[in-house]
């Protein structure tokens, strides 16, 4: 067994046995150096962990092996095994990214995409995300965004963009390493699509992969059983040059065209045309195993008893089921051990979920050999009461012996796995529960609130456009007291608050900290809008709505992980019965108790040992 299998201190376990080993996946990684630290005994990690990411948000590899971990209020930030500096800033005032890249062409870049509204821009940095320019602007018929695989890299500078918008029929290219996009051949301006499919042939492109080894492009394009297709291109030459003998080999000139059948994977075509959701993918690896080079993909659909994961031999045609999953396939990743980590998503039709589907995200292990599937991580989604929308996986990578992801529905969102335990557990045939994952560092054992229990009466707390009041009858399990806070019927806002002093504010200004407290809504309104604010002045804030699946009357734990600028102009925490609804209606009450602030991004327990109450 691998020498990771050994004890895990019992401060790094969220949900531990006996002995200390992590049992079940409710927990992520989120202050990552730190704890690498404490399991290697590194200073240098330990150094590197203030500041970190508490949320690894789209993890990819740069060109130069930096691990690109997400973004700081407009900030970027990487992470190359020994520092996190903040490289860079990112421009405009849209949506700061949806999916990251790296690609190493002619000119070295990576490559970030950001949406305002109908519109969305490709921008690429050449200095390691310290400046960024806007290589492709486009806009769609509805709003954008785009997947995993939206961007390819073919090497010698050419990459393809594949348009991904409710009805995205676009394909541009770069053959300078993605400075200009449009194509040199004839009649191409440089803004101007290499191809556009017709209406009706497809709904979008999935994105592609390029083979190395074979010097072959695979497309993936959905979403109907005709749709749904990996096509083929054998000469990215004569793609750029011919596009259109190319359009037509894959059946994108008209609605109901006839499919090449030597230019597209599928095993199940009728009348020359895809009929099977078999080949509806958003993610693909390529891969030799002894010397059969595979395609493996798992499907991006809803079927009863769950999806299917294939392998086809590429060389035979020949497809075969490895196994089925829950949730869609999302995101695959091939680890340097040979093995596969899958990601799956959890989708709703509806108010439910759909066929396939549950409350839970998944990670999957494949072994090298394409032989066997196994479950490893299962984590719930954060709105499993009243969910909405899909939880999906933003990234999947490895770097520093670690498989990260990032999820935008759970709770933590991040999660790390270590890599040698994944070899482990599909290699020796372990248990899923073995895949150890990397927790949180323990937070310090001081809270920086003073009076969180209300032992002496409301002394540090204040009002605003509210009554506040200590409460010795209603309090959380484990406590004695809580505050009351009354809205006072006039004014459209109000809270109870207390604000750090400023010795704190800049002791912990650029640290991540964690706020966490038990909340009770009494006759809360239709219209009342309660609310948790974190407020550090100059219009930056963290903000908890708080869900009508909490008004209950009944006591709730929560928790607000946030970064604290360094040069906050307050730290300011406001318990809000109502926050923009009517006064007159809005007059629920809200109880909070044990309410603590911690350093790290793990929440202190109620009884946790440490100093309340500080100056």
């Amino acid at each position: 067994m691998s020498d990771w299998n050994r004890t895990i201190p019992r401060e790094l376990v969220d949900g531990s046995n006996a002995d200390g080993r992590h049992m079940h996946s409710t927990a992520g990684l989120a202050d990552m150096a730190v704890t690498i630290a404490k399991l290697y005994d590194d200073p240098a990690w330990a150094a590197a962990g203030v500041g970190l990411m508490d949320r690894i948000q789209t993890p990819r590899i740069t060109f130069d092996g930096s691990l690109f971990l997400g973004t700081r209020w407009d900030q970027t930030v990487v992470f190359d095994g020994r520092r996190n500096p903040q490289s860079g800033t990112i421009p405009g005032g849209r949506s700061e990214w949806s999916y990251f890249w790296s690609a190493d062409g002619t000119d070295k870049a990576v490559f970030m995409y950001q949406t305002s509204g109908n519109t969305a821009y490709l921008i690429r940095s050449a200095d390691g995300t310290a400046n960024f320019a806007t290589v492709l602007t486009y806009t769609g018929t509805g709003a954008q965004s785009c997947l995993p695989h939206s961007l390819v890299d073919c090497g010698s500078g050419v990459l393809f963009f594949f348009e991904y918008d409710t009805d995205g029929k676009r394909i541009w290219v770069s053959v300078d390493g993605g400075q200009n996009w449009g194509d040199n051949a004839p009649g191409f301006d440089d803004s101007d699509p290499l191809i556009t499919a017709a209406a009706d042939t497809i709904r979008h492109y999935h994105g592609a992969v390029w083979d190395s080894t074979t010097s072959k492009l695979y497309i993936m394009v959905g979403d109907s059983n005709s749709a749904s297709r990996i096509l083929i291109c054998d000469d990215i030459a004569d793609l750029r040059a011919n596009p259109g003998t190319w359009k037509t080999r894959w059946g994108l000139d008209s609605s109901g065209q006839v499919v090449d059948e030597d230019y597209v994977l599928n095993d199940n075509l009728t009348a020359g045309l895809p009929d099977s959701q078999d080949f509806r993918a958003v993610s693909m690896v390529l891969k030799t195993v002894g010397s059969t080079r595979y395609a493996v993909w798992a499907l991006d659909s809803s079927s009863v008893g769950g999806q299917s994961v294939f392998k086809m031999d590429l060389s035979t045609g020949v497809k075969t089921e490895i196994g089925k999953i829950t949730g869609a396939g999302w995101w695959m990743l091939e680890t340097a051990s040979g093995h596969l980590v899958l990601a799956t998503d959890s989708e709703l039709t509806g108010a439910d979920y759909s066929n396939g589907h549950d409350k839970y995200v998944r990670l999957y292990g494949i072994d090298a050999n394409l032989a066997n599937l196994r479950e490893m991580v299962k984590l719930e989604r954060n709105d499993s009461d009243s969910p909405s929308g899909t939880a999906l996986w933003y990234g999947l990578t490895e770097a520093f012996g670690l498989v990260c992801g990032y999820c935008n529905r759970t709770d933590p969102g991040t999660i790390c796995g270590r890599v040698d335990s994944l070899v482990n557990l599909l290699a020796n045939g372990n248990t899923w529960d073995q895949f150890d994952l990397l927790l949180a560092s323990s937070p310090s054992g001081i809270n920086y609130f003073t009076n969180p229990q209300f032992d002496t009466d409301t002394t540090g707390w204040a009002a605003w456009h509210a009554t506040i009041a200590r409460d010795d009858t209603t309090y959380p399990v484990g406590s004695f007291a809580s505050l009351k806070i009354t809205p006072n019927g006039i004014n459209t806002s109000g809270w109870g608050s207390q604000s750090l002093s400023v010795p704190i504010r800049k002791q912990l200004g650029g640290h991540f900290v964690t706020v966490s407290f038990s909340v009770k809504l009494t006759d809360i309104h239709a219209d009342q809008i309660p609310m948790v604010i974190i407020d550090f002045g100059d219009s930056k804030s963290s903000v908890w709505t708080i869900p009508a699946s909490y008004w209950d009357g009944e006591w709730h734990h929560h928790s607000i992980t946030t970064y604290v600028p360094e040069n906050a102009s307050l730290i300011y925490l406001k318990c809000c019965p109502n926050y923009g609804g009517p006064a007159a209606t809005s007059t629920g009450l809200m109880y909070i108790g044990d309410v603590r602030l911690v350093v790290g991004t793990r929440a202190a327990a109620g009884n946790m040992p440490g100093i309340d109450a500080l100056a």
